[in-house]
């Protein structure tokens, strides 16, 4: 006789159900000053978190794959019970509510996510060698154009003239083990009303990590940069708020660290499989720049 196989029992928070479930229940709590009776606010957030799930190329493809002629009773049920979407909204109707959310109100999701994912112990297989967090920090570009343009987009000046476009940091719990990554809340890289200069990502960054501190006052962190944040500020940031850090940087770049490469340092010789040989250097009490002496820390080059 055939034997039957067991049913796979989803974890309760830590599946795609209950992650749908948690933002769905965040998205309740939103305040819309436009309520409508057949389109919710929540209705047009889910209809975005399916699009990007669902890999559509804009919000016009997924309203055609949603609610065109060839949609059948079974995609509406898929829609409804996936993503619990109960009227899916147009194209249009989407973008006009998105466009009436503050970013910053959708923190309470972020926290939520966060809340489950370290109650369910996901946290722990992130954990790195000294037990604290790897926490990666970047920054990205989306939506450039040199037609379209918005009150909040940065501008830069090209040969062919101006171009305007959008960037926000991103920051990402990692572990070089794993596959896995726990994405946190972005901050938007934008431009205030007024403003003449353009927000820039290390502004961005300076505004990112305090939030985190006090939402995880007691999380061990090791953030990773790239040379863009190698300055004095962004140190003393990361120290004042009790973050170790890794910052990538080429020693080119680096007049004053690029002097004192030649003064000595630990050496090792890293054997690889194909012969090579990889030589590690490795120095403690490297000075940043020559305007801050007391700004020091460890440098490993190759």
């Amino acid at each position: 006789m055939p034997t039957s196989k067991k049913p796979r029992w989803l974890r309760r928070h830590l599946s795609a159900p209950g992650i749908v479930a948690t933002i769905s229940t965040c998205f309740e709590r939103l305040e819309y000053p436009v309520p409508s009776r057949k389109v919710t606010l929540q209705d047009g957030l889910l209809s975005a978190l399916a699009m990007f799930k669902l890999k559509d190329a804009s919000l016009l493809a997924f309203d055609r794959d949603a609610r065109g002629p060839k949609i059948t009773p079974e995609w509406r049920r898929n829609l409804r019970k996936l993503f619990r979407i109960h009227c899916v909204p147009s194209d249009t109707a989407m973008r006009e509510r998105l466009d009436r959310v503050d970013p910053p109100s959708l923190r309470p999701v972020f926290k939520a996510l966060f809340a489950s994912f370290q109650r369910g112990g996901g946290l722990v297989k992130l954990k790195w060698r000294d037990g604290g967090s790897l926490l990666a920090i970047d920054g990205t570009e989306y939506d450039t154009s040199s037609r379209i343009s918005c009150p909040h987009c940065s501008v830069r000046k090209r040969r062919g003239g101006i171009e305007y476009h959008h960037q926000m940091v991103a920051a990402s719990l990692v572990n070089p083990g794993t596959k896995a990554v726990f994405p946190l809340m972005p901050k938007l890289v934008t431009r205030a009303d007024g403003a003449a200069k353009n927000d820039c990502e290390a502004k961005a960054v300076a505004r990112l990590l305090p939030h985190f501190r006090r939402e995880h006052p007691h999380l061990a962190l090791t953030v990773l940069k790239d040379a863009l944040h190698g300055k004095a500020p962004q140190v003393r940031l990361l120290r004042e708020l009790g973050m170790n850090f890794i910052i990538g940087a080429k020693a080119t770049g680096h007049k004053t660290v690029s002097s004192q490469l030649a003064e000595g340092g630990r050496r090792w010789v890293v054997d690889k499989e194909d012969v090579r040989t990889l030589t590690l250097c490795w120095r403690n009490g490297v000075q940043l720049n020559a305007s801050t002496p007391d700004l020091r820390g460890s440098m490993l080059w190759t």
